[in-house]
C-alpha cells in the first residue's frame, strides 16, 4: 500500500527534525569532550594512587569509597555535571524552539496535502513554549535535568569500570580509559533527555496546530517501520485520537501525528503491525526476542497485547512493551 501524500509529508518533516536533532547531539558530544578532558587528570591521579596500594586486588568497594582521592573525584564529577546541565538546558531549549517552528510548518504542509491550501500562522507559539517547559524561571526542562541529575550515572559508570579494572588486574592506562568510558553514562542520559524533550515539543506544536485550525477532527499515530522502533509503538501505529488527547511517547520515541479532516475518512497506510506481519520469521524473532517470539508461536497471543501503557506523573502515559509474564497471562 502506497502512503498517501499527507503521510509522505509527515515522514519528510520527521526526517528533517531528526537531522536537526543529530546536529544537536554532535554539539552536545563536543561539549561533553571538554568535561572529560577536565576530569581526566583526576581520574589518572586516582588510578595512580591505587596502583601503589599493596594487595590491590583484594580492595573492597567500601575501602575505595573512603579514599580521599576518590571522594575528590566524585566532587569534581558532580561540579562538572552541574555546569554541563546548565549548558545543556540552553542547548535543548534551542532545539525545542526549532522543533516548534518545524511543527508549525508541518501543520501547514500536512493540511495542504489533504487539499486545504491555506496561508496559516495561527499556532500559539508562546503557549506551546510554556507547555513544553521553555519559558519562565524554574522551567520544567531544568527541573527535569535536576531531577534526573547526570552525575550519579557518571559516577556509577566510572566507579564500576574502576572496580572491574581492579578485579581483573588491568594496567593503569586501560583502567583510566575504561573509567572515562563509564563516565559517558552521564552523557547518554543527557542525550536521552534532549531527544525526548525535542520530539515532545514537536508533537505538542503539531497537535496544538491541528486544534487551532478548526478543520481537523483528530489525528492518527504514525510510527517508523524499522528495527529501531519498539514493538509497543509498532503495534500502536495508526491508533486514532481526538483533539482532546495529547500524543505521548516513551523516551527517545519518534512517533508523530497525521491529521484527520472534519467529515473525511482518516488517512490510511500500512500500519506497523501489518508491516511486522510481512517480515520473515527470523526478523520477527530478532525484533521480539526469542522468548516473546516463542510464546507468540506457542500460545498465539494477539500482537496487540505487546502494547502496554507506562505512566509518568510528569509527562503522562506512553507506550511500553509488555513483559513476557504479561503476555503469557493473556491466554
Amino acid at each position: 500500500m502506497a502512503d498517501p501524500e499527507v503521510v509522505v509529508v509527515a515522514r519528510q518533516f520527521k526526517a528533517a527534525l531528526l537531522a536537526q536533532e543529530q546536529g544537536a547531539m554532535v554539539v552536545m558530544g563536543q561539549r561533553w569532550a571538554t568535561v572529560e578532558r577536565t576530569l581526566q587528570a583526576h581520574i589518572d591521579a586516582l588510578v595512580q594512587e591505587l596502583g601503589s596500594i599493596e594487595a590491590l586486588a583484594s580492595m573492597t568497594p567500601e575501602q575505595l569509597y573512603r579514599m580521599d582521592r576518590y571522594q575528590a573525584l566524585v566532587l569534581q564529577v558532580r561540579e562538572q555535571m552541574r555546569l554541563y546541565e546548565r549548558w545543556a538546558e540552553g542547548r535543548i531549549t534551542a532545539s525545542q524552539r526549532e522543533a516548534i517552528e518545524l511543527g508549525r510548518e508541518t501543520v501547514v504542509e500536512s493540511l495542504s496535502a489533504l487539499g486545504v491550501d491555506i496561508s496559516w500562522n495561527r499556532l500559539p507559539v508562546r503557549a506551546v513554549e510554556i507547555m513544553a517547559g521553555l519559558a519562565g524561571d524554574g522551567a520544567p526542562l531544568f527541573s527535569l535535568l535536576q531531577e534526573r541529575a547526570l552525575w550519579p550515572d557518571a559516577v556509577e559508570g566510572l566507579t564500576q569500570a574502576l572496580l572491574k579494572g581492579v578485579a581483573l588486574g588491568w594496567n593503569p592506562r586501560k583502567t583510566a580509559a575504561r573509567m572515562a568510558d563509564g563516565l559517558a553514562e552521564g552523557l547518554n542520559k543527557a542525550l536521552t533527555i534532549a531527544r525526548t524533550e525535542t520530539m515532545r515539543a514537536y508533537r505538542m506544536a503539531t497537535v496544538e496546530g491541528y486544534r487551532e485550525s478548526n478543520i481537523v477532527s483528530g489525528y492518527r499515530r504514525l510510527t517508523s517501520k524499522d528495527g529501531r522502533t519498539c514493538l509497543a509503538c509498532l503495534m500502536s501505529d495508526g491508533e486514532t485520537f481526538t483533539l482532546a488527547d495529547d500524543l505521548t511517547d516513551h523516551p527517545n520515541g519518534r512517533c508523530v501525528a497525521v491529521p484527520i479532516l472534519i467529515g473525511q475518512e482518516p488517512p490510511q497506510w500500512q500500519t506497523g503491525r501489518e508491516w511486522f506481519e510481512t517480515l520473515p520469521a527470523e526478523r520477527q524473532r530478532e525484533m521480539m526476542g526469542s522468548e516473546r517470539y516463542d510464546a507468540w508461536k506457542r500460545d498465539g497471543y494477539d500482537l496487540s497485547a505487546l502494547r502496554r501503557t507506562a505512566h509518568s506523573d510528569t509527562w503522562g502515559d506512553a507506550p511500553r512493551v509488555a513483559t513476557l509474564a504479561e503476555l503469557t497471562n493473556t491466554r
